[in-house]
């Protein structure tokens, strides 16, 4: 995944359109803004990690944790796709722990 700075790598928040709570960034790259801190840490504990299931994963999450940013609600809506399904459903979990 190529990131960009001044742009986060899992919500694309920017300066000039921060997330809908806030954020600023949290890394010197400012790739990552302190909204993200959270999913980015539970991702990176997922045993396995495949580029292409990330939005999935940020998908659930989002819907997880309750956040403004989730578009889905509890709807997985990849439930045709096998892999993409098992991702939004560990972010999901990973989300609920932390609304927790």
């Amino acid at each position: 995944m190529k990131e960009h700075p001044g742009t986060c790598r899992w919500c694309g928040c920017s300066h000039f359109d921060p997330c809908p709570e806030g954020c600023g960034w949290a890394n010197a790259k400012q790739t990552l803004c302190t909204a993200c801190v959270n999913v980015d840490r539970e991702w990176k504990q997922q045993p396995t990690r495949r580029a292409n299931m990330r939005r999935a994963f940020f998908r659930g999450y989002m819907a997880g944790s309750d956040d403004d940013r989730a578009i889905d609600g509890n709807i997985n809506p990849y439930s045709q796709q096998a892999a993409q399904r098992g991702s939004w459903e560990r972010g999901l979990v990973a989300g609920q722990k932390e609304a927790a």
